[in-house]
């Protein structure tokens, strides 16, 4: 699947008259060229072990382990950093989920205003379900239908109003 994207993404840049060589790498050594700042450019699918963003923090804040624009700093280097820091910090202290909403997309329109690394789209996946199952929202994010399971149902039939 990944080798399909990045011979997507190759001819698509030819077409706009960039050359792409690329060379595919063993997780371990990809990581290693990645942290060592030694690439023009990687291509690779970041999995995360939560939908909760705020469980997520090693990619959102400056300091995290997982920050993949600017890696291995103390504090932020921008004030947009600063100000994801902040956001996301808040979002991950606080237990009002409107409000955990509101700081994330906020930290999203900062990280997309500075755009300090390229995402591409999610792959098109298909989920299939009863037709008794209600509140259904699939999601790109494991697990597909089960993400949001607070909000599913089951749809009454005729036989239950019967009753």
């Amino acid at each position: 699947m990944r080798e399909r994207s990045v011979e997507m993404i190759r001819e698509h840049l030819r077409k706009v008259g960039l050359k792409v060589d690329p060379v595919p790498m063993e997780g371990n050594a990809m990581f290693k060229s990645l942290f060592a700042h030694a690439y023009d450019a990687i291509y690779f699918a970041l999995e995360f072990d939560s939908l909760d963003p705020g469980r997520n923090l090693d990619f959102w804040l400056s300091s995290g382990s997982f920050h993949v624009w600017r890696m291995k700093q103390p504090k932020p280097g921008t004030t947009w950093e600063a100000e994801i820091d902040s956001l996301m910090t808040r979002q991950s202290t606080t237990i009002d989920m409107a409000e955990r909403r509101k700081l994330l997309a906020e930290a999203e329109r900062v990280l997309a205003a500075h755009e300090p690394a390229v995402y591409f789209a999610a792959p098109k996946m298909y989920v299939a379900t009863s037709s008794r199952l209600g509140g259904v929202t699939a999601s790109g994010l494991a697990p597909n239908v089960l993400w949001n399971a607070e909000a599913l149902y089951i749809k009454p039939t005729k036989t239950d109003a019967r009753r």
